[in-house]
């Protein structure tokens, strides 16, 4: 069964709202890294890994075009950007009369769930964010590689 998304939003949100008030931010986190490597990263990595860009391009595109984002997805040979105007979480807590904590960051959410899968497979990542108003830009680039190669130095007696 699959939920529609609003519903989804609201389990997501009331989810780490509860675990937060029952056991610290820091479990919110916690929880956030987990499905960051259990549930996105099985998915998500494989496509950055066969396409790049355009595979977090086909990753987020559909979704948030479901959600209703007020999306902008695009990308070139050195960075994939994401705009959204209308965050879907902070859409369903205004929509549903939610109050927004001001220590619970939707946004930090998103950096901390797509953050360490972008490291692992090679990019960087940097979210610009303007308050509670549902708008954020994710910028997506390769990681600069040293021009020096590393060396395996080993002191021999």
């Amino acid at each position: 069964m699959r939920l529609p998304g609003r519903e989804f939003m609201g389990i997501i949100d009331d989810s780490a709202l509860w675990v937060r008030d029952n056991y610290g931010i820091h479990h919110v986190i916690a929880m956030w890294m987990h499905w960051s490597q259990n549930i996105l990263e099985p998915t998500l990595g494989p496509m950055i890994e066969k396409d790049g860009f355009r595979g977090m391009a086909d990753f987020w595109g559909p979704s948030l075009e479901a959600e209703k984002a007020g999306a902008r997805v695009y990308y070139d040979r050195e960075q994939f950007v994401l705009e959204v105007s209308d965050c879907p979480h902070m859409r369903f807590a205004r929509e549903n009369d939610r109050p927004i904590p001001g220590d619970f960051d939707h946004c930090l959410k998103c950096f901390m769930l797509y953050y360490p899968i972008m490291r692992k497979y090679g990019y960087n990542m940097e979210s610009t964010v303007h308050g509670q108003s549902g708008y954020c830009v994710l910028r997506v680039t390769r990681q600069k590689r040293s021009a020096i190669p590393a060396v395996d130095k080993k002191l021999t007696g």
